[in-house]
C-alpha cells in the first residue's frame, strides 16, 4: 500500500469529515472509525491519524495541538474550511460520494456507518437542494457532537440520541453562519428547546442565563434543570468553541431577559 504519494484534494476532504467526527484524543492508528475509512482510502490508518493532528495543529480553535509540519494543501483545507464551511461540507460529501463509487463498492450496507449520505435513497423528484441541507445537517451536527465530547455542555447527559446541535443564531437567519461549527452548541433535548425558545442564553463570558419567565414558573423540576446551572460556565468543547458575536446574537435577539 502506498503510503508516501501525495493526498489529492478528494482524500484531504473526506480526511476533514473525519476529522470533524471524532475527538482529538481518538486521532490513533487502532480508532476502529480510522481504520475502516483508511481502507477506503488506499492508506494506513496511520497515515489517516497522522492527517488528522495535522488538521488539528492548523485549527485556531485546537491552540496549537497536533503535529507542527504540515503541507501547503492541508493549510488550504482547514483555511477553506473555517472561511466557507457550508461550501467544503458540500465538496467533501461529493468527495465521499466519488470516493465511495470508484472503490466499486454498490453495496449500502457494506458502507461505514456514517460516512455519507446514501443519495441513492432520497427520489428523482426530491429537490437537490433538500440533499445539500441534509448533508450540510449531518455534518454540522457530528462537527458539534464530537467537540463537546458526546455530551450536553449544560448537564453533561451523555446519551447521543438525546444530544442536539444547536444553533446559536437559527439556520434561517444568517445563511453565511448556519454551517459555522462555533454557531453551535452540543445541548441535550430539553436544554436544546429552552434556548431555542430564549428561556436560556450564554453571555460572552459563557455563562448560563436563566429567564425570569422561565425562574417564575416554579417547581422542584425547574430548580433541578434549570436553575441550579445559572451563572455556571458552559462546559466549553475542545475544538470549535461558540462565536462571541453569536452567543451576542442570541441574548440580544432571543432571550426572554
Amino acid at each position: 500500500m502506498p503510503e508516501r504519494r501525495k493526498w489529492n484534494r478528494q482524500e484531504l476532504l473526506v480526511a476533514l469529515k473525519i476529522y470533524c467526527e471524532l475527538e482529538f484524543g481518538q486521532f490513533h492508528a487502532l480508532h476502529p472509525r480510522i481504520i475502516e475509512i483508511a481502507s477506503f482510502l488506499n492508506r494506513t490508518p496511520s497515515a489517516l491519524a497522522m492527517k488528522l493532528c495535522n488538521f488539528a495543529s492548523l485549527d485556531p480553535s485546537m491552540m496549537g495541538k497536533g503535529l507542527k509540519r504540515v503541507s501547503k494543501a492541508d493549510t488550504e483545507i482547514i483555511e477553506n474550511f473555517l472561511a466557507n464551511p457550508e461550501v467544503i461540507i458540500l465538496e467533501s460529501g461529493r468527495a465521499c460520494t466519488q470516493l465511495m463509487t470508484t472503490t466499486g463498492n454498490d453495496d449500502v450496507d457494506e458502507r461505514p456507518e456514517s460516512f455519507v449520505p446514501d443519495y441513492r435513497k432520497f427520489g428523482e423528484t426530491e429537490k437537490v437542494s433538500e440533499v445539500k441541507t441534509r448533508t450540510v445537517q449531518q455534518f454540522f451536527r457530528s462537527a458539534v457532537v464530537s467537540s463537546y465530547h458526546f455530551k450536553c455542555a449544560i448537564c453533561e447527559l451523555s446519551i447521543k440520541d438525546l444530544l442536539i446541535a444547536s444553533h446559536i443564531v437559527p439556520w434561517a437567519e444568517k445563511v453565511e453562519s448556519r454551517a459555522d461549527p462555533s454557531n453551535g452548541i452540543s445541548l441535550c433535548a430539553l436544554h436544546d428547546k429552552a434556548f431555542d425558545r430564549g428561556l436560556m442564553t450564554v453571555d460572552q463570558d459563557h455563562r448560563i442565563l436563566i429567564s425570569p419567565k422561565l425562574k417564575s414558573a416554579g417547581g422542584q423540576v425547574i430548580a433541578d434543570m434549570f436553575s441550579r446551572f445559572e451563572n455556571e460556565k458552559l462546559h466549553l468543547p475542545f475544538r470549535f468553541a461558540p462565536n462571541v458575536e453569536y452567543l451576542n446574537w442570541h441574548q440580544e435577539h432571543r432571550f426572554q431577559s
